[in-house]
């Protein structure tokens, strides 16, 4: 069985054939072995396949940003860690003896997952707006698994472009400058 694939708009200035956009190739006259005898470019293959292995991409990418966010928000809402914890995660702080700039967003996180914002701030106050964010990242995630296509599109609308990038690291960087020099 021969394998058909539609004739694009631009397949078909490219090929110079008489077809209407949508026709099945061997309607059109030129069959796919044709076409490869003929050395016409096989566009539609070559693109089905690259978008089709992007839209599996994307779902593979989705259900891990899906499993380790939901992993995430389910261990901010059940585990309450001390204020004054004694136990070190950060690699950083453990070497240094200095705070990184993410340090106390474990606690903040579940501060936040309790409801305790301001608390959250304390520990760190970049963690409501990178809350926030790990929100809007896990709702994208599930929406390109649910295939809620104008959800995605809305949402990854609101991904930072390169300046705003680069401010949310400056941002990150003046933080983690005040934060070594105030002591906090």
């Amino acid at each position: 069985m021969r394998r058909q694939a539609r004739v694009t708009k631009s397949e078909r200035m490219r090929c110079g054939e008489k077809a209407v956009e949508g026709e099945i190739s061997s309607r059109a006259g030129v069959t796919m072995r044709e076409r490869t005898a003929r050395g016409m470019p096989d566009v539609l293959h070559a693109v089905d396949a690259s978008s089709e292995d992007k839209f599996f991409e994307d779902r593979l990418w989705a259900w891990f940003i899906l499993a380790g966010l939901s992993a995430m928000f389910v261990v901010s809402a059940v585990w309450r860690p001390a204020d004054g914890s004694s136990f070190i995660l950060c690699p950083f702080r453990l070497v240094t003896g200095l705070p990184c700039p993410g340090c106390g967003m474990t606690r903040a996180f579940c501060a936040i997952g309790h409801g305790e914002v301001w608390r959250a701030v304390r520990f760190n106050a970049l963690s409501p707006a990178l809350f926030l964010a790990a929100i809007v990242a896990w709702a994208s995630a599930a929406a390109t698994l649910l295939g809620f296509e104008r959800t995605r599109a809305f949402l990854s609308r609101l991904r930072p472009n390169a300046l705003a990038g680069k401010l949310l690291f400056a941002l990150v960087i003046v933080w983690w400058a005040v934060r070594l020099i105030g002591g906090f």
